[in-house]
């Protein structure tokens, strides 16, 4: 079958001028954000203005989950060869049209929304968050099952977050049109929704000998956060990371497996190795919870284990900061190679990220990762 990609990336915002400032329930709920009943629900949505084709509400039951109806977006590029939204087809949420209960990132614990994929091939699914000055706040996703209901549930990992830390727009990119043949494409969207005002307590591992993370076990995937590297308004947030139980590294099966497509519109147009972004700006950043970086402290180096199962070139770098100080350990992996990347640290550290480099992707790839050890 056919894989092609579909980007749908949710990125959640609050205007606070429009808001004002409001009171927090310590009640935990379930709060539909949007059920697409009605027109006023989609006039409440901001297209973008290179999207080709059509948004509408229906009431056809196959494809509503909650309510009476859906929302059924119906792409077509097929005469549009050049628009970028055949690429990056992106839909706002400005959520100062909705309730403030939705204005904290930190009093949400997951956010909701049912995708039926109406298609014969298998898509992806994209979240982000973008908050103040237009600064990403975290990335996540999964796949889109051809032909059927996908319930996503993203877990937005509260302990990343400062108390009444505001957000500011939900957005989705709807990306791949560009792989079909007719560049064709319909899905139906239902029951968005947020579980709020539910605190949860900061999860823990614990750091055996000197391994920070194992990659290798689904609860370690509370204590990692995924964003842009670099906060640029123009930057796609596509990349999210999941357990993959059966990928190998190496000699070793299991590890996370990280599936990103572009981070930006046009080419290398975000790559610099200047000293203020580091190396390669383009990418993703999986950062590690301030626990886990703790940890680190008086290590004298950390380590990674990448594998690249793409035939293309990628990179891997590993960065840590003290303060206003960056420091920084770069590898490139070709087709099939399973490399080490090692950083030599300060004897303290308040900052540590793993960038995945996107400057040359043109397509969805994926890289492994396995075993975040530390020498002390």
């Amino acid at each position: 079958m056919k894989k092609t990609l579909i980007f749908i990336t949710l990125i959640v915002c609050m205007i606070t001028s429009v808001l004002g400032v409001g009171c927090k329930s310590n009640v935990s709920e379930v709060c539909l954000f949007n059920g697409y009943e009605t027109y006023s629900d989609l006039d409440k949505i901001l297209m973008h203005d290179g999207i080709q084709g059509k948004a509408n509400i229906v009431k056809d039951k196959k494809f509503v989950t909650q309510g009476n109806a859906s929302l059924k977006i119906e792409l077509d590029y097929f005469s549009e060869f050049t628009s970028l939204a055949m690429y990056a087809t992106k839909i706002h949420y400005v959520a100062s049209r909705y309730d403030e209960k939705f204005s904290w990132i930190d009093n949400v614990k997951e956010i909701g929304v049912d995708i039926y994929n109406d298609n014969d091939e298998q898509f992806e699914f994209f979240f982000g968050v973008y908050g103040e000055q237009e600064l990403t706040m975290l990335n996540d996703g999964q796949t889109l099952i051809p032909n059927s209901w996908n319930y996503i549930r993203i877990p937005i990992k509260q302990w990343f977050f400062e108390e009444d830390t505001i957000v500011k727009e939900y957005r989705m990119y709807i990306n791949g049109a560009s792989r079909l043949e007719d560049r064709k494409a319909t899905f139906y969207i239902d029951n968005f929704n947020f579980s709020i005002n539910e605190k949860v307590k900061t999860p823990k591992v614990e750091v055996e000998d000197n391994q920070i993370l194992s990659f290798n076990t689904p609860s370690e995937l509370d204590m990692i956060l995924v964003k842009n590297g670099v906060d640029v308004y123009e930057l796609l947030p596509h990349v999210y990371v999941k357990h993959a139980p059966n990928k190998m590294v190496g000699d070793k099966k299991g590890c996370y497996e990280v599936t990103f497509s572009r981070s930006h519109y046009w080419g290398d147009m975000y790559v610099t190795d200047d000293k203020e972004f580091g190396l390669d700006s383009s990418g993703y950043d999986i950062i590690l919870h301030e626990s886990l970086v703790d940890s680190l402290s008086g290590a004298k180096s950390v380590s990674l284990t990448c594998a690249n199962p793409n035939p293309s070139i990628h990179d891997v770098t590993l960065i840590a900061k003290n303060g206003n100080k960056k420091y920084l350990s770069k590898i490139d992996l070709v087709g099939g190679e399973t490399k080490t990347v090692t950083l030599q640290l300060p004897t303290e550290i308040d900052y540590f990220a793993i960038r995945i480099g996107s400057w040359n992707v043109t397509e969805q790839c994926a890289l492994y990762l396995r075993d975040l050890v530390c020498s002390r």
